[in-house]
Order: C-alpha cells, then sequence, then structure tokens
C-alpha cells in the first residue's frame, strides 16, 4: 500500500467484496479506522438486498475504532434488534 498521509480512513463497502478484509488489517497503526458495516451484512439476492451474518466479523472489527451501522442491520449483525444509527469509539 502507498504512503497515505491520514489520520482517519473511512470505509463503506457497497457489496462485501468492494473492501477486503485483508485492507482493514493493512491500514497503517495509530491512525482511526471508521468503518460503515452496512456492506458486509448485505447481498442482492433475486433483485433484493437481504441481510446474513458476515463471517469475518471478528478479524476485521478488532482493527476498527468507530463502527457505524443502521438500524435494521443491528439485527442480522447482533443477533439482536436496536433502534437509530449506532456508533461505537
Amino acid at each position: 500500500m502507498p504512503e497515505i498521509r491520514a489520520k482517519v480512513f473511512h470505509l463503506g463497502p457497497l457489496p462485501a467484496d468492494d473492501i477486503p478484509v485483508k485492507l482493514i488489517e493493512d491500514l497503517p497503526e495509530k491512525r482511526l479506522v471508521s468503518l460503515d458495516i452496512q456492506g458486509y451484512l448485505g447481498r442482492v439476492w433475486n433483485k433484493k438486498v437481504v441481510y446474513q451474518d458476515w463471517p469475518n466479523k471478528k478479524k476485521a472489527l478488532r482493527n476498527v475504532h468507530i463502527l457505524k451501522q443502521m438500524n435494521l442491520k443491528w439485527k442480522w449483525s447482533r443477533g439482536k434488534r436496536m433502534h437509530g444509527m449506532l456508533l461505537f469509539i
């Protein structure tokens, strides 16, 4: 990866294969990593977006400082429903 002089990296994949987990792991230490998890939790099936678990979540999330997720997707990533937007810092 080329040297990038940034204090925060915000990643927002649309489909899960937009941003490989390897990229999240390889971002420079001592930088904040922000992730919008939406793209990892949905896939297109019969022209509709269906939500699914993200198998690599534990591997990727240990490198994330800020997690952004909208309410409906929370149900599939944690097994319960919450309302509103979620930010972990």
